[in-house]
């Protein structure tokens, strides 16, 4: 694990909020510009998602064909884009594991088996407790801060009731003790405690490694930088650099984290787990099903403008009711995320005084044959027929949605998307540019997605 002095960071605990646990500060005396790296940190451990095994090297990450890259004849599952990656994972990590991984893939498949991958190797550092205490905590820990499902199953199991099936939280729980179980029969030195421990710390913590056109191939944990809390109103950004193309002067992907705006000295360092071009339901839902909270920050606590209008009529001053919301959700939403939709246009009426804008007969019917044509073409192909139905869905949203709508940037992605498929980029450009447009408002000046 690195040494932190070498950055204007420190960790301790949040003054006003010790429930939040360690955090990072700002520890210059002369604050930090926008812009400026604030840190920067080589992770503990990486895996690659499933189906990027056959197609990836395990130790750079760099894709390669699958008859271009080199694979181990131990485990038969690591492959390498040439000797000197071969021979660097070997001493670093691969010797240790080669037989595990054989092991783990005879027992388990998909996201079981890559989570227990990063398990074990986060597992296999050396003295993790020395470098970050809270990497190794006891089951008392798990209990008392990681998983309050976990306390409530333990209590229930002790009733004599299993809910393990009953709920989201549950059903992940029965996950992860069936994924430390495997670990503890392949591994003499993993203990169950330890192993369903790190599943718990890293389940939240760890981050997905994307490419330049973020698109998400791998999964990092990076100790450190996990220490950095959200808020939708982030003041720093963490962003990927990838290996060099020689793997020498870079072997390894760096999570960089840079601040976002000035920073004033002592100032607690925050980004956003979610992605902010989702309106603020959509990232109180991921925020609740990933990280098991619900963010309190301004930006969610308020009515801000932005989120007002990403549920609001095109002038902005109403809010649509739940029936235009429900057809505007498609059919891919569910009930926890109509739910969550109501709540936060409850929260807009009663604290923010904002109206509720009227049933609409005309605005009903329109989106509702938006929402028809969203279904048909959840199956179909990028043909001229589906070009011609995402710009009826189109035509018929942007007539009854505010312009910096989540929904409306999703058809004008979905309609670019066609047509780039298809070479029409007289329809593609000017929704590419819309979207563009939208981004320059709702992100921040140095966001990267600008």
């Amino acid at each position: 694990m690195q040494d932190l002095s070498r950055f204007p960071v420190r960790v301790g605990m949040c003054p006003s909020e010790p429930e939040r646990g360690r955090c990072l500060f700002l520890n210059s005396a002369e604050g930090c510009c926008a812009g400026g790296v604030l840190l920067a940190e080589a992770p503990a451990a990486t895996v690659l998602m499933w189906n990027e095994w056959a197609l990836r090297c395990g130790a750079c990450l760099e894709k390669r064909g699958a008859d271009q890259l080199l694979t181990c004849g131990g485990c038969g599952l690591e492959r390498y884009c040439s000797e000197i990656c071969q021979k660097r994972q070997w001493k670093a990590q691969h010797k240790a594991e080669c037989s595990k991984l054989r092991a783990l893939r005879a027992q388990l498949d998909g996201t079981d088996f890559t989570d227990a991958v990063l398990c074990l190797r986060t597992l296999q550092q050396r003295s993790p407790a020395k470098a970050v205490p809270w990497l190794v905590p006891t089951m008392q820990d798990c209990y008392d801060m990681a998983s309050p499902s976990l306390k409530q199953r333990k209590d229930n199991a002790d009733a004599g009731s299993d809910p393990w099936e009953a709920n989201d939280a549950g059903r992940k729980d029965h996950k992860r003790a069936k994924i430390a179980a495997v670990l503890c029969k392949i591994a003499d030195h993993i203990t169950l405690e330890s192993s369903l421990s790190m599943l718990l710390r890293i389940a939240p913590s760890a981050f997905m490694i994307h490419d330049a056109d973020r698109i998400d191939f791998a999964y990092g944990f990076f100790p450190h930088i996990a220490l950095v809390n959200h808020a939708c109103a982030a003041n720093c950004i963490a962003t990927f650099e990838l290996p060099s193309v020689d793997c020498k002067s870079q072997p390894s992907v760096v999570l960089k984290v840079r601040a976002l705006e000035s920073i004033e000295p002592g100032a607690e360092l925050v980004h956003c787990y979610a992605d902010l071009l989702l309106p603020v339901w959509a990232r109180q839902q991921r925020l609740k099903v990933y990280y098991d909270f619900i963010c309190h920050c301004t930006r969610c606590s308020a009515s801000h403008d932005l989120d007002v209008q990403q549920c609001g009529t095109p002038d902005g001053k109403s809010i649509l009711n739940d029936t235009s919301l429900s057809l505007l959700a498609g059919p891919t939403a569910d009930a926890a995320l109509e739910a969550r939709i109501s709540q936060v246009r409850a929260m807009y009426v009663s604290i923010a005084q904002i109206s509720v804008a009227p049933s609409d007969s005309q605005r009903d019917i329109d989106l509702k044959r938006a929402f028809e044509l969203e279904v048909r073409l959840q199956r179909s192909g990028k043909t001229v027929a589906a070009l011609d139905a995402w710009k009826s869905i189109l035509m018929h949203r942007s007539k009854h949605v505010h312009r910096m709508s989540h929904f409306l940037a999703d058809t004008h992605r979905n309609v670019a998307d066609v047509a780039v498929a298809l070479g029409e980029w007289q329809t593609a450009i000017p929704c590419l540019e819309k979207i563009a447009s939208a981004r320059d408002v709702l992100l921040p000046a140095l966001h990267p997605q600008r």
